[in-house]
């Protein structure tokens, strides 16, 4: 049992244990569901030709460069989608007059309007005065690293990684352990016990083990920061315990809860879930509070567990 605040979260290690096994073992396996399909989806595998091999390799010919792309990539994570950032990166990129919006020692010295114009006309990411804060996270690791952000994650401890990364602004926990992976996956940098990544606990795989029923809570619904704090040392112990690849758990998590958990849809789940014979339901998470809620009340007034996915009564029937 792990409390949180007022809330309390009972958690089956040894169910969260069983979840990261399977999917680990199926994105081992090369076929279109796993490592190959998901390096699709993935910024550090979508890289601008000029930063790649021809034909790619794990490897890119130029980490420097390509830690500057990749650190303006992770901080358009909050509040956007990593296929949207990836399109919105490459097509930016592809305007040589606007390749100096990914390189912080040219950044500072060029005026807030015109970021501004790149992030919202060409990234497409102007939400929370973004502009403004990535510059003045420039201005920091132009000051402090040269304006090489994988200084930060090099040689340092995975702790010492995040501690550096979060103390640009508003870059948290989950973009720091993004952008460790990032790195990871293209050997532009490591830490030192790259075994220690933490997992970035977002929507997805934060829900999952509400889905698979290895998780519950006392009340209907629940913070998702309070989530994040509970899963993110579960999930490294699990990862520890069975020797797993951190970064190729991230991202097959991730995979199954963007690609599939959000179709909703149990005909989905049963094509191409390695979860779906442990899986029980699908809790959703509100946009705007980042609550999920794992009850609701019948019309009795019980307590029901929320399942969103289409097909699941008519399915079961079927079978």
């Amino acid at each position: 049992m792990v409390e949180g605040g007022a809330k309390i979260i009972c958690v089956d290690i040894e169910g969260l244990g069983e979840i990261c096994k399977r999917v680990s073992d199926e994105f081992k396996k090369k076929n279109p569901f796993g490592l190959d399909g998901i390096k699709n989806y993935l910024p550090e595998f979508n890289l601008p030709l000029e930063l790649d091999f021809d034909p790619p390799r794990i490897e890119v010919p130029d980490p420097l460069t390509a830690s500057k792309y990749l650190f303006l990539l992770a901080s358009m994570e909050r509040k956007s989608q990593s296929r949207i950032n990836i399109r919105n990166g490459l097509f930016t990129w592809a305007q040589p007059s606007k390749r100096w919006v990914f390189d912080p020692v040219q950044v500072i010295v060029h005026p807030e309007s015109e970021i501004e114009s790149i992030c919202r006309r060409d990234l497409q990411h102007g939400l929370d005065n973004f502009h403004k804060r990535y510059k003045k996270n420039c201005a920091t690791l132009v000051k402090d690293y040269g304006g090489y952000p994988r200084i930060l994650i090099n040689n340092q401890t995975v702790d010492q990684a995040r501690a550096n990364l979060m103390e640009l602004d508003g870059i948290g926990t989950g973009i720091a352990n993004l952008y460790i992976h990032y790195l990871l996956d293209r050997k532009i940098a490591s830490p030192t016990n790259p075994e220690d990544a933490l997992l970035k606990v977002d929507i997805h795989k934060g829900a999952l083990p509400f889905n698979i029923v290895c998780a519950d809570i006392n009340e209907n619904t629940i913070r998702g920061d309070i989530v994040t704090e509970v899963f993110e040392p579960l999930y490294r112990q699990v990862i520890k315990r069975q020797g797993l690849d951190p970064s190729l758990l991230d991202s097959g998590l991730w995979f199954i809860g963007s690609e599939e958990c959000n179709k909703e849809d149990y005909n989905v789940c049963l094509a191409k879930c390695p979860l779906v014979d442990m899986c029980r339901s699908r809790v959703p998470q509100d946009y705007y509070t980042k609550h999920f809620t794992v009850y609701d009340l019948d019309s009795d007034g019980n307590r029901v567990r929320i399942d969103r996915r289409k097909h699941r009564a008519q399915t079961r029937l079927i079978l």
